[in-house]
C-alpha cells in the first residue's frame, strides 16, 4: 500500500493522469467501507442468531417429554432460515452501499466494464 499511495501521490501531481489517482483513492475508500459494513452486518445477523439459539435453550420441555417435537422444531428451522435470508440481503446492501460510496469518491466502474467488454 505504501508504494502504492507514493504512486499515487505521483500521480495525482499531473492532469493526465489525476483520473487514475482519484479512482484509485475511490477504490480503497470503497473497500474499507464495504469492509466496515460487512463486519458491522456480520456481528449483527450472528448476535441476532445466538440470541434466539440461547432463547430456545430456555424453552419449556415438550408436553410429550424431553426435546422438542416436530412442529416446533420446523418452527425453529424456518425462523432461523429467515434470519439467513434477512443477512444475506442486509450483507448485499451493506456491499452495494460500500461501493457506492467509493464509487462517489471516484470510481467509474463502467469504464473498466467497457474496457473490459470491448471485442478482441
Amino acid at each position: 500500500v505504501v508504494i502504492a499511495g507514493t504512486l499515487v501521490l505521483i500521480f495525482y501531481m499531473f492532469d493526465a493522469t489525476k483520473s487514475f489517482a482519484e479512482a484509485w483513492i475511490g477504490t480503497v475508500v470503497g473497500c474499507l467501507v464495504t469492509t466496515a459494513l460487512m463486519s458491522i452486518t456480520m456481528q449483527m445477523v450472528l448476535q441476532m442468531i445466538t440470541t434466539y439459539i440461547q432463547k430456545i435453550g430456555v424453552l419449556p420441555v415438550s408436553s410429550h417429554g424431553f426435546g422438542i417435537n416436530i412442529t416446533e422444531g420446523a418452527e425453529v428451522l424456518i425462523n432461523i432460515a429467515v434470519m439467513f435470508i434477512v443477512g444475506f440481503f442486509l450483507m448485499v446492501m451493506a456491499f452495494i452501499l460500500g461501493f457506492a460510496i467509493g464509487r462517489s469518491a471516484g470510481i467509474n466502474a463502467s469504464a473498466v466494464l467497457q474496457r473490459f467488454a470491448r471485442p478482441v
